[in-house]
């Protein structure tokens, strides 16, 4: 990881009610989160940008969106794109999570995910909440008047 930028506010409390997060990687990856409790509709979706794709993922609705560029020019006034869209299979993930760690401990297969990239998505939070907390701290001392 190469940086990470995370700001947030409170709107309708005195917590922080919504919050952004921008994730830099050095193989040029960028990550942009947004957590809010003050949006008009839940949603939970990712977005992935490829160089000929695009993908959305509606967690909530469990829907996969999947636009790549087609090849030639396609009609006149519309992007020469091809559109799938797919229904994800309904499950439990914490319920999954369980059942692949205990199969790991049965099989001695190692997890998908390690205990030390684990680490590093727990150091990441943790950074973002901390920046996120001083955001909101340099807000209020301007707010007050103070110099930041």
């Amino acid at each position: 990881m190469l940086t990470i930028d995370a700001v947030g506010t409170p709107v309708f409390s005195d917590a922080i009610d919504i919050a952004n997060a921008r994730i830099r990687f050095a193989n040029g990856c960028v990550v942009n989160a947004t957590a809010s409790r003050v949006s008009l509709r839940m949603e939970r979706k990712m977005r992935i940008f490829e160089d000929d794709a695009y993908l959305s993922l509606d967690l909530q609705q469990k829907i996969l969106t999947l636009i790549r560029k087609r090849e030639g020019s396609g009609t006149p006034g519309q992007l020469p794109v091809q559109i799938e869209e797919q229904r994800l299979e309904q499950g439990d993930a914490l319920k999954a999570e369980i059942e692949a760690f205990l199969e790991c401990i049965r099989t001695g297969r190692p997890p998908t995910v390690s205990g030390e990239d684990g680490l590093a998505a727990l150091e990441t939070a943790m950074r973002i909440t901390e920046q996120v907390n001083e955001s909101l701290a340099a807000r209020r001392l301007t707010e007050a008047g103070l110099d930041v």
